[in-house]
């Protein structure tokens, strides 16, 4: 939807090229606006590239069994070094930041989900937003421009 809503965007602006005064001044923004908006659909298109090549599952499933490993032999190693009490709450501690930290990179493996994973970074919200203002300055750029005239 990113890439439709930049193309509303850049055909929103479209006429103010045509009603360029002979001054330039709408045209020069019209240059500078439809220029950032070409950037912008040139990151997206990266970053669609990017996005839609998902990590290998047997990267997931070494690091899920390199972390089991990691959890099974570690109250071994830390029985000599602290008291066996203190060996199961650390156990808990490492367990949990080595799980959560594994859970999410797989999260982020997806960033910009989907509209039923709330804990994904809200993309189309952030696209609306951006159309809203635009047609906000550009309604404020019509004003001005009557304004002027009258």
């Amino acid at each position: 939807p990113h890439m439709m809503i930049l193309s509303s965007l850049s055909m929103l602006i479209r006429p103010m090229r045509l009603r360029d005064d002979g001054t330039g001044k709408l045209l020069a923004l019209w240059t500078k606006l439809e220029g950032g908006i070409d950037s912008l659909q040139d990151a997206a298109s990266r970053l669609n590239l990017v996005a839609s090549m998902p990590l290998p599952i047997s990267y997931s499933v070494h690091i899920a069994r390199f972390i089991f490993l990691w959890v099974v032999t570690l109250p071994f190693a830390l029985v000599e070094l602290m008291h066996p009490l203190l060996v199961i709450f650390a156990m808990v501690f490492v367990s949990w930041a080595l799980y959560a930290t594994e859970e999410l990179a797989q999260l982020m493996e997806d960033p910009f989900g989907t509209a039923n994973k709330p804990e994904t970074i809200p993309l189309d919200k952030y696209s609306r937003r951006i159309v809203d203002e635009v047609k906000e300055q550009i309604l404020v750029q019509d004003i001005l421009d009557l304004r002027v005239m009258s």
